[in-house]
């Protein structure tokens, strides 16, 4: 430590006395018992001070340290990585990114039917059918005009038993589009039991006022693509492939590489290098599939989050954050560090 700094620590620890510039003409034969003991002062409060220094002083080589081993991360911008994404890397976001810009038609087969599975997954044990498209009123319509016409039916009551907050899931997908239909079919068709348990809220003690499963789903796609700062990709109308990123990101494209690894060792003939129409339907897959499973893990967490809170309707927004912006994003940036420690060895 340098003895200015010795010096203003004093200052900083003296009692109110003010710094000086005058020069003493008179010295007493005490002066210099009485200048040690200025200078040494409450001797509780230069250790204090001597701890805090070192301690801040180690925390500081620490942080270097940290910093030289992860090379791309620039301290000054939140700890975001200053790095290229590869081109595997920003096909994934962007894609995942125009997935949301598909709006549910229910003019469109492949839509209804993901709508049809979701319908079977909560109500067919009951015996509950499908509610059909509504016929039109007019019998004087052509069948070609009547093709043409937007199939507005579907609607029921049951559909807010699901947890959708009108009598049509439309409603609650004009934010995230089909995207988030697609995630909760994925939902309903891979983890078969946990689904039934979540929508019809079997697990622990419940409030009397739950969160609207489906209502809750859309809002986790919804927050899930915000985490991954998907619309940050493009820019201008073109992809920038400097972006500054964040940790849970690269988690993220690590999630999807390990998912593209595992559906190339089960497809062998497979080449992932090649631009042939069948491996790109594969990457895409592998990219859906990714974010699919980390929607179904935050989902999950959200249940077990909104039971320890013992949370009521009104709490829902932070207990939705506190799984996405905390518990997911922790484990996205595990993933982030493995990765990077893996380069730098």
């Amino acid at each position: 430590m340098s003895n200015s700094e010795k010096e203003s620590i004093r200052h900083r620890l003296g009692k109110g006395k003010k710094l000086t510039n005058e020069i003493p003409t008179k010295v007493e034969d005490d002066d210099d018992d009485k200048k040690e003991e200025q200078e040494q002062g409450n001797p509780i409060e230069h250790a204090i001070a001597a701890v805090v220094e070192y301690v801040g002083y180690f925390f500081a080589k620490l942080s270097k340290f940290l910093s030289s081993k992860f090379t791309d991360v620039n301290e000054e911008n939140d700890g975001k990585l200053e790095t290229k994404l590869s081109e595997s890397g920003l096909e994934t976001m962007v894609y995942i990114r125009s997935r949301l810009d598909v709006k549910y038609d229910e003019t469109q087969r492949e839509h209804v039917d993901m709508l049809k599975i979701l319908w079977r997954s909560c109500f067919d044990e009951d015996g509950v059918e499908f509610p059909l498209a509504s016929k039109s009123s007019s019998s004087s319509l052509a069948a070609s005009e009547r093709q043409q016409q937007p199939r507005l039916g579907h609607a029921s009551e049951k559909w807010k038993d699901m947890g959708w907050q009108g009598t049509h899931p439309s409603t609650d997908l004009r934010g995230c589009g089909v995207f988030a239909l697609e995630n909760l079919v994925y939902f309903s068709q891979t983890r078969k039991d946990l689904f039934k348990v979540l929508v019809e809220k079997k697990n622990g003690k419940r409030s009397d006022w739950e969160y609207p499963f489906a209502a809750a789903g859309v809002n986790v796609t919804h927050e899930l693509t915000k985490l991954l700062d998907v619309d940050g990709i493009i820019r201008n109308g073109s992809v920038d492939e400097t972006l500054r990123v964040d940790k849970c990101v690269v988690g993220f494209l690590e999630l999807v590489r390990r998912r593209r690894t595992t559906s190339s060792s089960n497809n062998n003939n497979d080449n992932d290098s090649s631009i042939n129409g069948g491996s790109s339907f594969r990457r895409k897959e592998a990219f859906v599939a990714a974010f699919h499973e980390l929607y179904c893990d935050a989902f999950e967490i959200l249940d077990q989050e909104w039971l320890l809170a013992e949370a009521t309707y009104m709490e829902f927004p932070k207990v939705l954050e506190r799984t996405i912006r905390v518990k997911t994003r922790e484990k996205l940036e595990r993933f982030a560090e493995e990765v990077r420690g893996l380069h730098n060895e």
